[in-house]
């Protein structure tokens, strides 16, 4: 019957607590303290065989119970220092030949903590502590002092409150007038309840309010240097902004964006995928499918199995526009609608021959960009095909990004190589931005040259432009 009661009593109050803090985050207004917290540790266990034989004289379970409440201090994000007291009791077995009534022990005594968090909010706790306690016996008190080592795993619920199952050995040290008698031992396992302590920062003085309106840091709890709103004192994230989006569990932190497309983990059905450009309209945070690869997803494109181009289509969303050349300028921007040609920023010239030619997945030249053998140096000849390049690139804001592919060996060089060939791209690169294209939207990748089969001929080195990324174009 005291077993049954010791574990309704433990029951009884890891779901209290948990109850007052859950009611406690949604009445509190005041903010918290990162450096303090209370931790309640209670748990049911058994003695250890070698106390059982020798003093209690029976190898049967000796169920024991324990309960410790501390206060602890942190200086630093996972260490924590602090005092707490602590109550143990040890239960006869009935049906036992040696009568022995329970045992009951009052500690109280302080320790140490690591209670780092390892994976979002799922931590552990270990803990030691020290401890003197006094123990009943008949009319007179016995000083005993023990100590005890905790090991728990920890899952912070809410900014207020952390839970998590934990396990502690316990060992009380036998006065020395009673030996040889064994030293007491024991373990516990049970639940870890961890509340933050409320705190309310002074307020600002008039010159820290200008400061922090200045940006400026200031050196106190009233400082808020990623301005969400939450004093740097109480921010478990200083220097990230919370804004719209924040973590429940962690104040003063945004939400958790594993596949980082900008929909927090706790809405996103597809945490591990990015919704890309053409998010999936029933399902926050996943992309919808595009068979096409157009950037317009299935469930809003009309024409699924066709690419739509580069330029949207008003009426019919994911379909070409008319474009009777197929150079993918569309014959109302085309202004020569019958002949293949590139893209440009003059609308007199756009669609037109040159030596640029647009591919769904490519920019290739006609004519080709020279080098100087074995240098990275651009040919003169070659500016007309940069000029053209630029132009084509500047004309179609669809695309985001390309990668200039160059060979690792071009015909006249003698040994070529990848250095070389990065070399090259970056010169290339460093011209096109000096024609006003972006340098975000550009990259550089080296291309080993394929060796041809026997019979045939060497493939002719090519330097192109590949389209790597695509957003669903505007709609004009």
């Amino acid at each position: 019957m005291k077993v049954q009661r010791l574990a309704a009593v433990l029951s009884g109050l890891c779901v209290a607590a948990a109850l007052v803090a859950q009611g406690g985050e949604a009445r509190a207004q005041a903010p918290f303290s990162r450096r303090f917290r209370f931790h309640l540790d209670a748990g049911a266990g058994t003695m250890f065989g070698a106390f059982q034989r020798q003093v209690l004289g029976y190898d049967r379970v000796n169920v024991a119970g324990s309960l410790r409440v501390s206060l602890e201090f942190s200086s630093f994000a996972a260490i924590q220092v602090g005092a707490g007291t602590g109550f143990f009791f040890a239960g006869n077995v009935p049906g036992t030949t040696t009568p022995y009534e329970p045992g009951r022990l009052t500690t109280v005594g302080g320790g140490v903590r690591f209670m780092p968090t390892i994976w979002r909010a799922l931590g552990f706790s270990l803990d030691a502590n020290a401890n003197a306690g006094l123990m009943p016996n008949g009319n007179n008190m016995l000083t005993r002092f023990a100590f005890d080592v905790g090991l728990g795993v920890t899952y912070e619920i809410t900014s207020f409150f952390t839970l998590g199952p934990t396990a502690r050995y316990w060992h009380v040290l036998q006065d020395p007038a009673s030996r040889p008698r064994p030293d007491a031992q024991f373990w516990t396992a049970g639940l870890e309840l961890v509340f933050r302590v409320p705190y309310t920062p002074p307020p600002r003085t008039e010159e820290e309010q200008r400061g922090i309106d200045r940006g400026a840091g200031v050196s106190n709890d009233n400082a808020d240097q990623d301005h969400d709103g939450v004093l740097d004192s109480l921010d478990v994230c200083p220097d990230q902004p919370a804004n719209g989006n924040a973590d429940r569990r962690r104040l003063g932190c945004p939400a958790f964006d594993t596949d980082s497309d900008g929909v927090p983990d706790n809405v996103d059905a597809c945490r591990d995928v990015p919704q890309g450009p053409s998010p999936h309209p029933a399902r926050p945070g996943c992309p919808d499918a595009d068979n096409d690869r157009d950037g317009v997803g299935n469930s809003r494109d009309r024409c699924v199995e066709d690419f739509q181009g580069f330029y949207a289509n008003r009426d019919e969303p994911g379909c070409a526009l008319p474009d009777r050349d197929r150079d993918l300028v569309p014959d109302s921007m085309d202004a020569c609608p019958n002949v293949a040609g590139s893209p440009n920023t003059n609308p007199d010239r756009a669609g037109c021959a040159g030596p640029v030619r647009l591919e769904r997945e490519a920019i290739r030249t006609t004519e080709p960009i020279q080098f100087e053998a074995d240098a990275a140096t651009l040919n003169a000849r070659s500016e007309r095909v940069i000029t053209a390049l630029a132009e084509a690139i500047a004309a179609v804001t669809a695309i985001r990004r390309v990668v200039i592919v160059v060979p690792e060996r071009l015909p006249g060089d003698r040994e070529g190589g990848e250095t070389l060939a990065e070399a090259r791209g970056r010169d290339i690169l460093r011209r096109l931005t000096q024609e006003g294209v972006d340098a975000s939207r550009l990259g550089v990748r080296p291309e080993p040259v394929a060796q041809p089969e026997r019979g045939r001929r060497a493939p002719t080195a090519q330097i192109f432009l590949s389209i790597t990324q695509v957003v669903s174009p505007p709609v004009r």
